[in-house]
Formats: structure tokens, C-alpha cells, sequence
């Protein structure tokens, strides 16, 4: 059908002619001057034309189709029962045409969720999580351990008998009766020199505090005025006790076990000099200045 030209029928025109006017003018009203169909001419200004390759309403200028507005609002009542998609999120929607649970939607930033069920998380950081009883924790363990088996726990898990240890390695680890009775971590053999001794305990000490005590086997026999390193530490004085009280360098025979105990100034022999008897039984001390 040829396009509507509306300043037609005119007062001139035939009777048949007015009929297949008037009806191409019907046409294009009902049709909404359908932008599929032939142009229509002489289109008054104000006509809306729905347009149907860009699938909106436009409105004649007066010499071309624009469109009506740029966007367009709805009020829609009553339930989404109707709609045959999956309204996005962007319009107001879900996004999703399945749910579980009740209540209102949850959106991505601080949402408050009432007693849901989360499942199995794949992620979570928990420490600013309140209301977790003692009793969860403890029962939490019970089942992991349980799960794991004794033989899964490790050498340290019997805590309550102390019987399945380690021997300990740093300060931080518990002693075991057998490693107090072996001296694990205080009985050592020197090293180095006969006037400066070292000592290599395990776990080693970081500083020299008075009351440390060893229990040292020396390695050979001691030189004027030797000194014992401990742990790579200073080279301090080994001093002995006299029979009258007084400290004088240490006299170390090889292979002597002896305490030794650092008084805060000096490593001291715990075992104190020999004393010799003279032929007329009178006691001296003995000290041995240059070794054995």
C-alpha cells in the first residue's frame, strides 16, 4: 500500500478517491506510521511513529521522525509471575530464576543474614567472629584428631604422659624425665685449646645469666688461666675454689667431669682443689698452674 499523503481527501476529489484515502490514513493511524511500512507524506507535526527496527516510539518534528524520549518509567504492581526471563540485577532483579530460603534479597556489601545455612565455604576470614563456644572449639579438635588418627598426630601429641617426646632441640621444648636424668641439655664435652675452652650445648644460649650450670667433660688438660666460650659467647675465666674459699684459676686434668656454673663474672669449677697431705701430715693446697 502506498504511503498516506494527509492533506488528502480533498474537497475536490472523487468519492472513491475520498474512500482510499481516508482507509491508507486508517492504516497508517492504526499502524502507528510503522516505520516497516511505505513513508507517508505531509505528516502532521506531534505524530508518533512506533519504530520497528529500533524498537522505539518516535515523534515527527515537523521534517524528521526523533526519538520520543530517552528512556522510558513504569509502575508495575502486583507479583513477576508474568515475566518469561531472568529480570537482571541491573533492572531491579535477581538475576537468577531459582532460589532457596525466605526473606529479602542480599545484596554484596554488609549485608545482615539471619541464621543461614552456609554449606561447605571454599574461603572466610573468621577473626571478628563472636559466639563460638569453648564447647564448638573443643569438640571441633576432638573430631579432627579422632579423624586423623594416633599415628597422624605426631611424635609431641601425648601431652598428658610425656612418654611420646622428642628429645628437645630448643628452649622452647618440655623435658622428659629421661632427659633430665641423661643431662640431655646440659652434659657436654669441650673443645678448643687448653687455655680457651669451648662449649657447644644443645639448644644453645643466647646470653650468659648468672646461675647457668653445665655439666663439662673436658677434653684435655688445662693451660695458665684458661677461659670457656659457651655457644660462641666471651671467653670468660674458669676459676676454682680453694680450700679456704678463694678463687683461683682453674686446674682441669683431661677427661675430668666436673659442674660448672657461671657466678655472673667467672665460670666456676664446682669441684674445689685437691688437698695434699706433707709428710708430717699437715694439709696444703694444691693448685697445678700448668696443666698436668
Amino acid at each position: 500500500m502506498a504511503g498516506t499523503n494527509w492533506t488528502q481527501p480533498l474537497i475536490t476529489d472523487t468519492y472513491t478517491a475520498v474512500l482510499s484515502e481516508l482507509m491508507t490514513r486508517d492504516v497508517s493511524a492504526a499502524t502507528m506510521f510503522n516505520s516497516g511500512m511505505a513513508a507517508d507524506t505531509s505528516i502532521p507535526t506531534g505524530a508518533i511513529q512506533w519504530d520497528a527496527t529500533n524498537l522505539r516510539f518516535n515523534i515527527w518534528s515537523g521534517s524528521a521522525w526523533g526519538a520520543l524520549t530517552p528512556s522510558y518509567g513504569f509502575n508495575i504492581s502486583g507479583t513477576a509471575a508474568g515475566l518469561s526471563a531472568t529480570l537482571a540485577v541491573t533492572s531491579g532483579g535477581t538475576g537468577v530464576t531459582t532460589s532457596t530460603g525466605s526473606g529479602s534479597n542480599v545484596l554484596s556489601i554488609s549485608p545482615t543474614l539471619v541464621t543461614p545455612a552456609l554449606g561447605t565455604p571454599t574461603s572466610g576470614v573468621l577473626s571478628n567472629c563472636t559466639g563460638y563456644t569453648w564447647a564448638n572449639i573443643t569438640g571441633a579438635v576432638t573430631g579432627i584428631l579422632s579423624t586423623l588418627g594416633a599415628a597422624a598426630k605426631g611424635a609431641n601429641s601425648d601431652i598428658t604422659s610425656l612418654t611420646a617426646l622428642t628429645t628437645p632441640t630448643t628452649a622452647a621444648n618440655p623435658m622428659r624425665v629421661v632427659d633430665n636424668q641423661t643431662q640431655a641439655t646440659t652434659a657436654f664435652t669441650t673443645a678448643g685449646t687448653s687455655t680457651a675452652f669451648t662449649l657447644t650445648p644443645v639448644p644453645a644460649i643466647t646470653a650468659l645469666a648468672a646461675n647457668q650450670r653445665f655439666r663439662v667433660n673436658f677434653n684435655q688438660a688445662s693451660g695458665v688461666s684458661p677461659t670457656l666460650s659457651i655457644s660462641g659467647l666471651a671467653a670468660t675465666a674458669l676459676m676454682q675454689y680453694t680450700s679456704t674459699g678463694t678463687l683461683v684459676a682453674a686446674t682441669l686434668t683431661a677427661g675430668q667431669l666436673t659442674d660448672v656454673e657461671y657466678n655472673g663474672t667467672y665460670m666456676v669449677v664446682l669441684d674445689p682443689l685437691p688437698v695434699a697431705t706433707s709428710a708430717a701430715g699437715n694439709l696444703y693446697n694444691v693448685q697445678f698452674l700448668g696443666g698436668l
